[in-house]
């Protein structure tokens, strides 16, 4: 797994310092006006005074002390410069105690108060406290000092002094036991934030952009990175989806996760404030959870991560595990705790509008949380003080050090910051840290210690930012790249604009004896840019302000043969814009709602609920400018109008529905795609989840993007009954009050009173006295739950919501598990039986299932499908059949005894597969103490899935009674019998301290299934499961599945291999007489489903060659040269054939008549390729099949034509090298006079970004003549533009 780590910028702020862009790009406050010069003094002077005014626990403390003690008539004392000291022994005499060397524990006064030193031992064994002997209050702490030359008699040592106390510790115990720290400061917290809750608002907001900035000059944040974090800033909700960070379900206080709408596989950002690198972008969330995995395995890492959560959440119970073990487990890899499930276990997504108040609110919360446990308790579980609010602070300085460098903040922000946020072990410049440290003692060493110490560090370093006050002549004088420019080079800043590509450089001296140019380049938009020389013609360019590289910016200086004149040009700047994509669904020919208004108008006849959603879905068409989403409303409004044809078939709108389908339909699905639009909208009732994933397929695999799968993914779709139906089910809000996530809703329980059955006259239910069975349903769920069944399900105003899905009811309820007089009673059974009562034709998904509930459920069982074909690609059966594939390995299997065989089971092959038979797991249990003996390490389940009873099984494991669910699973699986095979097996798993998985998969689909695709689903789906499991390093198991899980069964375009295939174990049955044979893959089974007719659009991509993208292509690092080619050649053959391969391409550039070929005229390519391929054979060298690359180009307003290339080649240790001699018809640089020579790829690659080729497409063959000319890119890559653009 990998971040994206590309960087090719044409961002308009390249070439700006970190300070021009932040002022450029940050909302519009008033102290931070473009031209208003004194907006950093302001900027800074009231950040400081933010963090100065925080509230300080350590200023409380010395206030109620010193109150306390003035309530007495006692002196007052500094908390920060008096002592708890605690000695192990001590004398006295004349009423002096001496103690000698003896000190044991010292602390200041504040931390003492602070870790509840006093508080916590007010109730112990008073001795420690009153005793003069033992501790006391001091002046002097550790350092205090010893008199060797006072002599008190030989049986003394060295005295410590001075000796004499400033109190006793029970006078300050007294005080801090009847006043209460916690209570002050919450008064203290809540004027802050009162006052302050804006400006932290405000501040959060600007750092975010900050780091950004930071990151983006640095190429650590790519241009697309850059954008979504600049849409997140500016909260537009269209643009980015944000969703908070968790870790089993508990949220973060200011972690975000950033994701790109409208992608089929977004792109996502993690964004945790204060690490290293703030901004992480990753291709998708699993590798997202894969990175925060493995970085939490180092301990700083861990320290770091945890202060993103509250100290309330980082406690265990006895019943719930905190936030800390959870991370424990998923650094540890725990199989219980998979990175994958966990992390963004519960996702909640943020307004993007209102994100910065979000996280300030979350903020203040936890800020006043935490105090309470660190104020409170002083317990192990909340002893690592969490820094919140100052920690954010500190990881915002690094704004302030990016606009005025000057200010000298006193934090090493390098040494304090790890990948995964602030460690509390902040490192300040010089030794004051240390000298605040002081103490000894067994807390000295704690966080708690090291947290509540670096409080006068933030004071410190927000009484210099409060204080940083200077004229304007002192603050940094450049405020605009032209300012800079002016004063720096000794000119005016109007002549700036005057300067042209023809004058010679300007040229200044820097501070470190650098040449500095100012000249305006003479290609593209010609932009003013300062340059340093890297050495010959190259140049770099700089940041006008700062100086500073920018990374990959070359210019070179030319000289025009003609004029000789000297320019400086440059292709790292090219003018850019967005790709131009073929799929972009344009709405000019839909009607808007106005328009529809107007044509479905009917006289006297108001607009009803139904119309109401045909127009707001319109709408929000309209108002999306987000291609998958724009095109999954389209297919939901199509879905509406079906619907309302349905049920109001002699409406007089309707014609006017019918037009405005047509337009949705011809705006969605190109000419090219009719024989696709057929397949997909013949879906029976046309739904719409199925037809927004479907389409994407298409369009990605049009794009050769992705595999040919639409055709098969068309044909699940139609025999499910799920992903082929439309949304009927519930669409209202969910009570505040429900606490899971509802799956299925019943919107009135009436609906029960007119099923045909009447429960509630069942004997069961006689003496109950309920008169319809929807007043029978709430006694059904109290009676049901009191036994620990259908927990997540609520009555609320009539209304029934369900928070299981419909395979964990079916697997767990049966006549089997619920018995009258059985642990599980048969409430749940007659809940259940109205349930698939109710439901009628629909279904259950159709007819109850939520929106969000429904749609999660189409494009995952689609996207799984998908996943599954992707198991059968390319497998290798090899491996499998050279152990198990001999005709005779089942006679030779049964010649061996059955230690013999579970001999070769377990450490030749690391397991086996047995068909989940109670014959075989009987078999299996009688052999346990021979598999244990061979190294037996887990035992897997088909029977169970994963998803529902995994965490139970875990809790069983570990000796918890918490195992409802899967207690009645049981039950059903073993038809009743408390001593069933499959009770037994978990159960000697667990007396064995075998690992016990269940494997089973569950996405609401029941199996068996009759047909081959709904089966190759499920199967795949399990096999997905069982490798992610058990095909790790250092595992034996043994694994029960059905045998249709086992071996191989026809599969889409190939067959699709068993279970034991992909793990590489041996498949076995135990038969009806207790035998153990070898289950042998039948040969039959290794076929494709046989389809009766194979779709003419089954292959969306061209037969021959590939689209390199749909995109506009560009140069990023200026015009390829002889040197940037020379990597690229050199890296496309082994090491040791790459000397021959110079060796022939310097034959071919040094040939003559091959030089004479070389055309700079356009089209010349036609007439010149053939000769080229001619002089390459006649040189000895082996032809090969040439390359043709053809693209769009814009010819202006609307208009779009294409060109093209061809190009000989030949061929050299089996790759084919482009041998192109009229490449430089094509903008090139001028030094550039040679035979292009390249690998294919390459040259394709080349030619797309000199000529800034939209959408090209290159076929592997040179074309001549006619072939040429008629050689065009796919018609579905031609750009469609609206006039907008």
């Amino acid at each position: 797994m990998k971040t994206k780590h590309f960087f090719n910028s044409d961002f308009t702020v390249k070439g700006k310092s970190a300070d021009e862009i932040f002022r450029r790009l940050c909302t519009d406050h008033p102290d931070k006006q473009l031209n208003n010069v004194k907006w950093k003094e302001v900027f800074i002077n009231r950040f400081g005074q933010m963090m100065l005014d925080t509230p300080n626990p350590r200023k409380i403390v010395e206030k109620i002390i010193n109150e306390g003690l003035e309530k007495q008539g006692l002196k007052n004392i500094d908390p920060e410069t008096t002592y708890f000291n605690i000695f192990s022994s001590s004398d006295s005499s004349d009423g002096n105690v001496f103690h000698y060397n003896s000190l044991s524990e010292s602390y200041r006064v504040t931390d003492a108060c602070l870790m509840n030193i006093f508080v916590e031992r007010y109730f112990d064994d008073w001795d420690l406290l009153n005793s003069l002997a033992s501790n006391g209050i001091y002046s002097v702490g550790k350092e205090g000092a010893y008199y060797p030359d006072h002599d008190y008699g030989p049986e003394y040592n060295p005295v410590w002094g001075p000796n004499e106390q400033i109190y006793h510790s029970r006078v300050i115990a007294d005080i801090l036991y009847a006043r209460s720290v916690w209570d002050e400061f919450k008064k203290y917290f809540m004027e802050y934030w009162q006052k302050y809750a804006q400006l932290y608002t405000e501040m959060l907001s600007d750092t975010f952009l900050a780091m950004a900035i930071q990151q983006y000059t640095r190429q650590t944040l790519t241009d697309e990175g850059f954008l979504m974090v600049c849409n997140t800033y500016y909260g537009n909700k269209e643009e980015v989806q944000i969703t908070l960070l968790d870790i089993y379900g508990y949220p973060s206080t200011d972690i975000i996760c950033i994701e790109q709408k409208g992608l089929p596989t977004p792109k996502v950002i993690l964004y945790i404030p204060g690490g290293t690198q703030p901004f992480v972008e990753f291709l998708n969330t699993d590798d997202l959870k894969q990175w925060i995995a493995w970085h939490l395995k180092d301990n700083k890492h861990m320290v770091a991560f945890r202060k993103h959560f509250s100290l309330k959440q980082r406690q265990e119970g006895e019943t719930f595990t905190g936030i800390d073990k959870a991370l424990q487990y998923i650094a540890e890899e725990s199989p219980e705790w998979p990175a994958n499930k966990y992390i963004l276990y519960n996702p909640t997504h943020l307004e993007t509008e209102n994100l910065f108040n979000i996280m300030m609110k979350r903020t203040e919360q936890r800020m006043l949380e935490d105090s309470d446990v660190q104020i409170r308790s002083n317990s192990e579980a909340t002893r690592d003080y969490a820094l919140s609010l100052l920690e954010t602070f500190i990881s915002q300085l690094s704004a302030i050090d990016m606009l005025v460098p000057a200010v000298g903040i006193p934090i090493n922000f390098a040494l304090s910051a790890t990948a995964l946020g602030l460690s509390s072990d902040i490192v300040v410049n010089g030794d004051s840290y240390e000298k605040r440290k002081y103490g000894i003692g067994s807390l000295v060493q704690s966080a708690l210690f090291t947290g509540i110490n670096l409080i006068p560090v933030i004071s410190e370093t927000a009484e210099i930012l409060s204080s940083f006050s200077r004229t304007e002549e002192d603050i940094p004088a450049f405020f605009t790249e032209e300012q800079a420019l002016a004063q720096r080079f000794e000119i005016v800043e109007e002549e700036l604009h005057s300067i042209s590509p023809d004058d010679p450089p300007r040229e200044i001296t820097d501070e470190n004896l650098h040449k500095i140019r100012l000249v305006r380049l003479n290609n593209e938009n010609q932009p003013l840019v300062v340059l340093r020389r890297l050495g010959g013609n190259k140049f770099i360019r700089i940041e006008p302000i700062t100086f500073q590289e920018i990374k990959g910016s070359l210019v070179s200086e030319v000289i025009n043969p003609v004029t000789n004149k000297t320019y400086y040009v440059s292709n790292a700047k090219l003018l850019g814009g967005s790709p131009y994509s073929p799929f972009r669904i344009g709405l000019e020919g839909v009607w808007t709602p106005e328009v529809l208004k107007a044509r479905a108008s009917v006289i006297g006849k108001p607009i009803g609920e139904s119309y109401k959603r045909i127009l707001a879905k319109l709408q929000r068409i309209h108002n999306s400018n987000i291609l998958d989403e724009r095109q999954g409303l389209m297919h939901e409004l199509m879905e509406l109008i079906d619907l309302y044809e349905e049920s109001q078939p002699s409406s007089e709108r309707l014609n006017a529905f019918r037009e405005l389908r047509t337009q949705l339909e011809k705006a969605l699905y190109l000419p090219e795609m009719e024989a696709l639009k057929k397949q997909i909208l013949q879906i029976p009732n046309k739904g719409s989840g199925a037809a927004r994933f479907l389409l994407r397929t298409a369009m990605n695999e049009m794009a050769g993007k992705t595999s040919e799968s639409t055709a098969d993914l068309i044909r699940f779709a139609l025999q499910d009954t799920v992903i082929s139906a439309p949304f009927r089910g519930y669409a209202g809000a969910i009570p505040e009050a429900i606490d899971f996530p509802v799956k299925y809703v019943i919107e009135d329980i009436s609906v029960f009173d007119k099923i045909q059955t009447n429960y509630w006259e069942l004997p069961a239910y006689e003496s109950w006295n309920e008169g319809s069975n929807s007043a029978l349903l709430p006694g059904l769920l109290r009676e049901s739950q009191s036994k620990g069944m259908l927990s997540k399900c609520r009555i609320i105003e009539n209304s029934l919501y369900i928070g299981h899905s419909y395979e964990e009811m079916f697997y767990s309820i049966s006549p089997y598990s619920n018995q009258v007089g059985g642990p599980y009673e048969l409430y749940p059974f007659t809940f259940f039986s109205m349930l698939q009562e109710v439901q009628g034709d629909l279904g259950f998904e159709q007819a109850f299932a939520t929106r969000n509930f429904f749609n999660t459920l189409v494009s995952d069982r689609l996207s799984l499908m998908e996943n599954t074909m992707l198991l059968t690609e390319s497998f290798d059966y090899t491996p499998w059949d050279a152990i198990y594939g001999d005709i005779n390995y089942d006679e030779q299997f049964a010649a061996m005894s059955i230690n013999e065989r579970i001999e070769k089971c377990m450490n030749t092959y690391r397991g086996v597969a047995f068909q989940n038979s109670s014959k075989s797991i009987d078999f299996f249990l009688n052999n346990l103490t021979t598999f244990i003996d061979n190294g037996l390490t887990e035992i897997a389940i088909s029977d169970l899935p994963y998803d529902i009873v995994q965490q139970e099984i875990s809790q069983f494991l570990q000796g918890s009674n918490e195992w409802k669910t899967l207690d009645a699973m049981l039950f059903n699986l073993d038809k009743g019998d408390i001593n069933g095979a499959f009770r037994k097996l978990l159960q000697s798993a667990k007396d064995n301290n075998i690992k016990f998985r269940a494997i089973g998969h569950s996405d609401n689909s029941v199996p068996p299934f009759n047909n081959p695709y709904k089966s190759l689903y499920y199967k795949g789906n399990i096999i997905a499961e069982a490798i992610e499991k058990l095909d790790r390093e250092g595992q034996k198991f043994v694994v029960f599945a059905d045998s249709s899980l086992l071996n191989s069964t026809p599969g889409t375009g190939r067959p699709m291999p068993g279970l034991v295939q992909y793990l590489k174990i041996p498949a076995t049955v135990v038969d009806s007489d207790g035998a153990w044979q070898f289950l042998p893959d039948v040969a039959s089974s290794r076929v494709p489903i046989e389809v009766t007719e194979l779709e003419n659009w089954q292959v969306l991509t061209p037969p021959q060659g590939k689209i390199l993208g749909l995109k506009q292509f560009k140069l990023t690092a200026g015009f390829p040269t002889e040197q940037s080619r020379l990597p690229l050649l050199e890296n496309s053959v082994s090491e040791d054939l790459r000397e021959e391969l110079m060796q022939k391409i310097d034959a071919i550039k040094n040939d003559v008549k091959m030089n004479s070929l070389v055309c700079m005229e356009a089209g010349s390519c036609d007439s010149v390729s053939p000769k080229v391929a001619a002089r390459l054979k006649d040189m000895g060298l082996e032809a090969g099949m040439g390359a043709s690359i053809t693209w769009w180009r814009r010819e202006g307003g609307m208009e779009f034509s294409h060109q093209m290339h061809t190009t000989a080649s030949f061929k050299f240790a089996g790759k084919e090298f482009a041998v192109d001699a009229s490449h430089l018809q094509f903008v090139h640089d001028q030094l550039d006079t040679t035979i292009l020579i390249l690998p294919v790829d390459d040259w394709a690659l080349e030619i797309a970004q000199r000529n800034r080729a939209i959408n090209p497409f290159v076929e592997y063959v040179s074309k001549t003549g006619n072939m040429l000319a008629l050689f065009m890119p796919p018609l579905f890559t031609k750009p469609r533009l609206t006039r907008a653009l």
